[in-house]
């Protein structure tokens, strides 16, 4: 095919190709307004186990948690009003540099500002995700070092990160 002109050919794939690396970039935001503290999407083995499972939907309003790292043993003074005034709970108990924070999806989702919602598993289990990996919120950075990942079964009883069995914990509701 000698003498054919290539260019147009080249120019229709460079812009297809940059249209793809810009479409790409895109990345989903949770729209909450002001309460969003930077939540990026998770990535790895838990991004997997969320597209391999059935999304539901939002989630039903069932009980959320969250687990968060302390820079100390102390009392959680910010996080237990904090929590408070975002209609959570927070279990924690005396000598812990940990805390659990729970409360209906809808309270936890907009408090950390990421979306929280039902799944179904291969095998028929049902669980509550957030596909975002929440952040320590501002107000609570001088206590709070580290959050934990929005993800369980749709279960009851002790979700401790020590024991499993853990004894009453201080709570407060909001």
């Amino acid at each position: 095919m000698a003498g054919m002109n290539h260019a147009p050919t080249r120019a229709l794939l460079a812009l297809i190709l940059f249209s793809a690396l810009l479409v790409s970039d895109l990345r989903a935001t949770p729209t909450t307004g002001d309460r969003a503290y930077g939540s990026a999407q998770i990535s790895g083995p838990y991004a997997q186990l969320l597209s391999a499972s059935t999304d539901l939907g939002p989630a039903d309003n069932g009980s959320a948690q969250l687990t968060m790292t302390l820079h100390h043993a102390a009392r959680p003074t910010a996080l237990f009003d904090w929590a408070q005034q975002h209609a959570l709970s927070v279990r924690w108990r005396p000598g812990n540099a940990w805390a659990i924070t729970e409360g209906r999806s809808s309270d936890m989702a907009t408090a950390f500002g990421v979306n929280i919602h039902d799944y179904r598993g291969r095998r028929g289990q049902e669980f509550y995700a957030s596909p975002q990996q929440p952040s320590v919120p501002e107000p609570l950075t001088a206590e709070v070092s580290e959050v934990g990942r929005i993800l369980a079964t749709r279960r009851t009883g002790c979700h401790c990160p020590t024991c499993g069995t853990c004894p009453p914990m201080s709570r407060t509701k909001g």
